[in-house]
């Protein structure tokens, strides 16, 4: 059995994908490559225009359908395999297959856990979980499910005859590859899923996912060769290392925001395009995370803040009682530090470089003096914005958001607490996709202003790009930020802040803890503060450590610590209880 196949593109334009109807020319029978289905998250409105096109297609060549295949769960566009299904169940009296690699159970499990989707709703959806380099039949052509990681973790590609149909893996040359920024992505994986490909005969066709043509190049090109890709991919070209490859694919990647339509994508995918089971009223919900009450709460990891919905965590001020929380969690628990986020923007009353807005700082204030009447307790005074203001990095956009602007508010918090021997300063919560250089020049200007105000004997935490990933300090920020100093030339009180998780990604997405493989994130750390002479912020080398989200967050998070009160009694979460108070003493 073989041939080649009858090849059938269809573009849809709003998120740039690729769809492929690809036939037998001698039988008919077909597959369908990553349909999409239409949906737009302004009205929340579906719609199958897109792919009715596809059965269209189908109706006028006289094709019967046999397998719908996924390359992977997308996280960029909403799937049409179970609309398709149903569909072509009544028109040709048969129900083709859904079909994806063997190893999307452990993604449907990942992001059922973090939006709550009950595993009835995606256990068993897809009717096909191939194996590595397994064939199967498509008519009397042969097709190969090739497994291709890197951009997710499940990823396939199908090849058939002398074309592979990639999905996210390689796209146009002139692009190069697909990004690895996901959870369980890799692009040390995706250079060599690339160099599989490239290894193929010259001639065989390379039929991608997407395509986003660069100024130059109007119109979308669904295939490249793999002679093309090897001579001419801006990734992937002969010659390219895979270290060179992994440098300029995170460079890419720190500079992309989300999908626009990851939340809903990802719970749609997972079911294999099937919607959320009804409510009793007959709605069908996505859930779209968003943080609860506090100052830094409707921030995004682009430094962009809704103020709008924006409440302080105190009752005074109509929100939940923060300073319960803290006052219970000290007495009852045992815990001496609390990381007090806010918002730049907030502060600031959504102005650059201007004197704080007296009212919201505050409010802020109150819950900074709230933990500083604990007694014994550490307050870290944290500004949330991930280095970004509105998008712009600070000290790396051109100028419109300088160094001089993050100092002049750090001017005025540690001119507020300069007297505080118990406030710690965090300079910047979670940097990312920066030049990291850059970044610690911008520390250091930090640094100085914060001492030339009289605040000397207070710590102050530095954070590293990669959203302060423990895993990748050593790698990635440790050399730049190890140079910065105290006016004296001291580094005792600069601390470097570090983030970790502990499930299996490290992305705070599953709600198992493991103890495999966490040697080594935070291993390699721990060496280098050894052998440098430096502190983190749970022995030798770490000052202390900080439990995420204990105050003011929905208890139904994953990861929440937050304690409720019943009556006159605080009620603390599981999490709580098993895994945290008293377990790092």
């Amino acid at each position: 059995m073989g041939g080649e196949p009858t090849i059938h593109h269809v573009f849809e334009q709003v998120t740039g994908t690729f769809q492929y109807v690809v036939a037998d020319p001698s039988t008919l029978a077909a597959a369908i490559i990553d349909p999409v289905l239409d949906y737009d998250p302004v009205t929340q409105e579906l719609t199958t225009s897109t792919a009715d096109t596809l059965l269209s297609l189908v109706k006028e060549k006289g094709y019967k359908v046999e397998w719908i295949l996924e390359t992977h769960a997308h996280a960029d566009h909403l799937t049409a395999a179970f609309y398709l299904q149903t569909r072509l169940a009544k028109t040709q009296g048969h129900r083709p297959p859904v079909g994806i690699g063997k190893r999307i159970g452990q993604v449907q499990k990942m992001f059922g856990q973090r939006y709550q989707v009950a595993a009835e709703e995606y256990s068993g959806v897809f009717n096909k979980l191939f194996d590595d380099d397994e064939t199967f039949t498509i008519g009397n052509l042969t097709a190969t499910a090739t497994h291709l990681p890197g951009h997710t973790p499940d990823h396939l590609g199908y090849r058939i005859g002398d074309n592979v149909f990639c999905g996210d893996s390689l796209f146009h040359t002139d692009i190069g590859t697909a990004r690895c920024d996901f959870p369980g992505g890799s692009a040390a994986d995706l250079f060599r899923s690339g160099r599989k490909l490239l290894a193929l005969p010259a001639h065989v066709k390379i039929w991608t996912g997407h395509d986003y043509p660069p100024e130059g190049r109007t119109a979308p090109v669904p295939w490249v060769s793999v002679g093309e890709h090897r001579s001419r991919n801006t990734h992937l070209r002969d010659g390219v290392t895979c270290e060179a490859f992994v440098a300029r694919r995170g460079e890419r990647d720190r500079q992309l925001k989300a999908p626009r339509l990851l939340h809903q994508a990802l719970q749609v995918n997972i079911r294999a395009g099937r919607m959320p089971r009804p409510t009793a009223d007959g709605l069908r919900l996505l859930r779209l995370p968003l943080k609860g009450a506090g100052f830094d709460f409707t921030c995004t990891t682009d430094g962009s803040c809704d103020l709008s919905k924006l409440y302080p965590p105190l009752t005074q001020y109509g929100g939940p009682d923060g300073a319960g929380q803290m006052q219970h969690l000290a007495a009852d628990r045992g815990l001496n530090v609390f990381r007090l986020p806010v918002s730049w923007q907030y502060l600031a009353g959504n102005q650059l470089g201007v004197d704080f807005n007296a009212a919201n700082f505050a409010k802020y204030d109150a819950l900074v003096q709230a933990c500083l009447g604990i007694a014994g307790a550490k307050c870290i005074v944290d500004l949330h914005n991930y280095a970004r203001w509105n998008g712009n990095i600070v000290g790396q956009s051109g100028g419109a958001v300088t160094n001089e602007h993050l100092t002049n508010a750090w001017w005025q918090l540690a001119t507020k607490y300069k007297s505080e021997a118990n406030v710690i300063f965090g300079i910047m919560n979670e940097p990312h996709h920066l030049d990291v250089p850059t970044w610690a020049t911008t520390l250091q200007w930090v640094v100085n202003t914060i001492r030339s105000v009289g605040a000397t004997s207070q710590t102050i935490l530095l954070a590293g790009t990669d959203f302060a990933a423990a895993g990748s300090f050593a790698s990635t920020s440790a050399a730049s930020l190890a140079a910065i100093t105290d006016a004296d030339g001291s580094t005792s009180k600069l601390v470097f802040d570090v983030h970790q998780y502990l499930d299996l990604n490290r992305t705070g997405t599953d709600t198992e803890c493991v103890r495999d493989g966490l040697d080594d994130g935070l291993k390699p750390l721990a060496e280098w503060l050894r052998a440098n002479g430096r502190k983190a912020y749970n022995t030798d080398v770490f000052l202390g450590w900080v439990g995420w989200s204990a105050g003011s967050f929905d208890r139904s998070y994953e990861l929440s610590l937050t304690p409720v009160k019943n009556g006159n009694t605080w009620e603390d979460t599981s999490l709580m209880t098993d895994c945290v108070a008293g377990k790092f003493e």
